[in-house]
Formats: C-alpha cells, sequence, structure tokens
C-alpha cells in the first residue's frame, strides 16, 4: 500500500495572452512524494474583481460624546451609522491601519471593509467570501491579507487570501484542505485575528488541532510564509498547545531582522474547552493567564513577568494574580 503526503506547496505567477487581453494566473503547485518518485499536481487560481466598487459615507459628527474636560479641538465622528448593518472594531494588536493612518479596516456586516478617512471616512467593501476573518494590512499598505475558515463546514478547508488596496483585487494564495504540512493536525477554529511580521513576509493566527473526539485538545500556533506561500505548525516542548485556546498572537514590531521573528501568545491556564473546541471556561481564575515570547521557528521559549505568579495581571482577562 503506497502513502501519498502532500509536503509542500509553492506558488508561481504567470501572464497569459488571450484575445488581446491580459490575465494573471497564479500557479499551485502541489508536490506529492511517493516511494522512488514524486509527483507534481498544479491549479490555478484567477484574480478575482473587487468585491465592491461602491464607496458608501453615512458618517456623522458626534459632538454628544464630548465632554467638558476633552482635549479643546477633538473631533468625534461615527463613520458607520447604518442601524441595519452591524460594523464593528477589530483588536487593536491587529496591524489595521495603513502607513500613513488615513484608512484602516474593520469588521461589517460579517466581511471587511475599508474606511478612509482623508476621504470624508467613505466606506468600501473588501470581501465578500463567507468565513472571512483575521485582516492585517502588510507594512507598506499595499494588501490586505486575511483567512476564509470554512474548516467547519462541509468544505473543510482554509484559504489565505490578499486584497490590493490600491485596485481591491483578491487573490488566493493558499488553500489548505488537509492536515497541516508535515503533522497529523487538521485545524479547526481558526482564530479571529492575525499578525504580520514588521518586514511583511509572515503571517501568525492559531487554530484548534483537536480530532472531535479527544477532550481538552491542543491549540496550535500557525505561521505563513507570504512570499512562497505555505504555512507551518509552531513546534517547540514547553508550547504542547494545552490551554492555548485564547492564543493572541503578536509579531513584534521590531524591524530588527532577529527580533522580527518573535511572536508574544497568550497562556489561559484551567481554561475549558469540549471535543470540538467550543470554549467552556476562557481561563481558571485559580491560576489565570500569563504572557510568554516564541520564535516563528519554534526556537527560544521566554516567560515574561505579567500574570500568573507576579503582580501584574494580563487586561482583559480575569486573571487573578497570587
Amino acid at each position: 500500500e503506497k502513502m501519498v503526503q502532500r509536503c509542500n506547496i509553492k506558488y508561481k505567477t504567470s501572464m497569459l495572452q488571450l484575445f488581446g487581453f491580459n490575465f494573471v494566473i497564479f500557479i499551485t503547485a502541489v508536490v506529492l512524494f511517493l516511494p522512488g518518485k514524486s509527483v507534481v499536481m498544479c491549479q490555478t487560481y484567477k484574480i478575482e474583481p473587487p468585491a465592491s466598487i461602491e464607496i458608501i459615507y453615512e458618517s456623522k459628527e458626534r459632538p454628544d460624546l464630548i465632554i467638558e474636560n476633552s482635549q479643546e479641538g477633538l473631533r468625534v465622528v461615527q463613520m458607520a451609522t447604518n442601524p441595519y448593518i452591524g460594523s464593528y472594531h477589530i483588536y487593536t494588536e491587529a496591524q489595521v491601519f495603513t502607513p500613513d493612518s488615513k484608512r484602516f479596516v474593520f469588521n461589517r456586516g460579517g466581511n471587511i471593509w475599508l474606511c478612509d478617512i482623508k476621504d470624508n471616512f467613505g466606506l468600501r467593501q473588501l470581501t465578500k467570501e463567507e468565513g472571512s476573518k483575521g485582516p492585517s494590512v502588510s507594512p507598506d499598505g499595499k494588501w490586505m491579507y486575511y483567512i476564509i475558515d470554512r474548516t467547519n463546514y462541509s468544505e473543510g478547508i482554509l484559504k489565505l487570501k490578499r486584497v490590493s488596496l490600491v485596485n481591491f483585487s483578491r487573490e488566493t494564495l493558499l488553500i489548505l484542505d488537509g492536515p497541516i504540512p508535515g503533522t497529523n493536525f487538521k485545524p479547526t477554529r481558526i482564530y479571529g485575528l492575525t499578525s504580520i511580521s514588521s518586514d511583511g513576509k509572515r503571517l501568525c493566527t492559531s487554530a484548534f488541532l483537536g480530532d472531535g473526539k479527544t477532550k481538552q485538545a491542543p491549540w496550535g500556533l500557525l505561521v505563513f510564509d507570504l512570499e512562497n506561500p505555505s504555512v507551518k505548525l509552531v513546534e517547540n516542548p514547553l508550547f504542547d498547545g494545552k490551554y492555548f485556546n485564547n492564543l493572541h498572537p503578536q509579531y513584534c514590531r521590531s524591524t530588527d531582522p532577529i527580533l522580527s521573528h518573535d511572536i508574544l501568545i497568550q497562556h489561559n491556564h484551567n481554561s475549558e474547552v469540549d471535543e470540538t473546541g467550543k470554549t467552556i471556561k476562557l481561563v481558571g481564575r485559580e491560576k489565570g493567564a500569563d504572557i510568554h515570547v516564541i520564535r516563528d521557528d519554534g526556537k527560544n521559549w521566554r516567560d515574561i513577568p505579567i500574570g500568573r505568579e507576579w503582580e501584574s495581571v494580563c487586561p482583559g482577562t480575569p486573571a487573578v494574580a497570587r
């Protein structure tokens, strides 16, 4: 019986001339290793048009939110005012602003939108795929990377995509429809946040690694290579995935070539999840949460003196310091 393992995914770009028009096609080369030989299977992904060309203006001034002690000249604007469409911010650990701070992304109606502050807070829809989550704007402001999570549905797939912040076209970079390469883990419940490295070459997030039957199954830290699209599971003996159900991974913002590989992660001790990864208890009050740092290659694990045995606690969690 021959065993087939998908071990590597590489992407190349080619330009095709068809009926006088240029089309950019992304080619995915999936390399499969068989005993004594390898087989290459290719799949193409066409560039998708913008999710929408419409720009919506619905902002309004909110002087009622300014109080006596507010800074002089302060202006408060509510950019999204449609009461029938839910809009909310993305956690601030994600890179949501362009470098000039004039545009930022946010969640609206189950998709990711762009707000252009300079253009009178104009709103443009960037995605329209079900399961869009985890946006991160590249350091140069040219792209927004995001994930399509259909791992808990019949499709059972995870997609890494990006949208141009220049012409707003969308591109598929990677599709994972099986275990993480080099492991037996098929990720589900992809975390709703991502973080991009300061050099724009890597993206991290987390996922549940359970099989749907095991209690307190582990969670994992995933790192995507954005230059040669691929995904790997970060592994370290001190990082067993237990109680890491709310990882909040954050890449170091330093541009130092060594420090830019560091990722800050949160450890929710004594949290509880069921066999499917659904959270039952976010964090145990008796032990609380603490913070660690690990390189994206799994090396150099460090403990940060916040939470648990230390006097300072992690903001935003019901941790109790001893």
